[in-house]
């Protein structure tokens, strides 16, 4: 089983989150043709949005069946993977600059076959 680095990018704005990935495919292809051409990378994959909803009543004391407002939050997610790399790369991910709005996170997936 080779090794794999799964890059997770998420954030509260599609336009933004679709923004990020597309930049980090930029730099990912520049590096795979620039330095490492046997760098393969699939993706970026659509997760499912997770969808957080809040209900807030708008009397507390009086009329308690009714509803109130509600509130969503949706956290959009990306997935890009990349096999084929260089031990010295993962620093270089980790650097990868995003937006302020976006997360990130790397993660390293299967081992080395011995």
């Amino acid at each position: 089983m080779s090794k794999k680095i799964n890059i997770n990018i998420w954030g509260y704005d599609v336009g933004i989150v679709d923004d990020t990935v597309l930049e980090v495919i930029k730099e990912i292809a520049k590096l795979q043709n620039d330095k490492f051409n046997d760098m393969k990378f699939s993706g970026p994959f659509p997760l499912p949005t997770k969808i957080r909803k809040i209900s807030i009543s708008t009397s507390p004391h009086k009329h308690k069946e009714s509803s109130g407002e509600q509130f969503e939050k949706r956290i959009h997610n990306r997935l890009i993977q990349i096999t084929n790399f260089p031990e010295n790369i993962l620093d270089y991910f980790q650097n990868l600059p995003t937006s302020e709005n976006v997360g990130k996170s790397i993660k390293i997936i299967g081992s080395s076959a011995t």
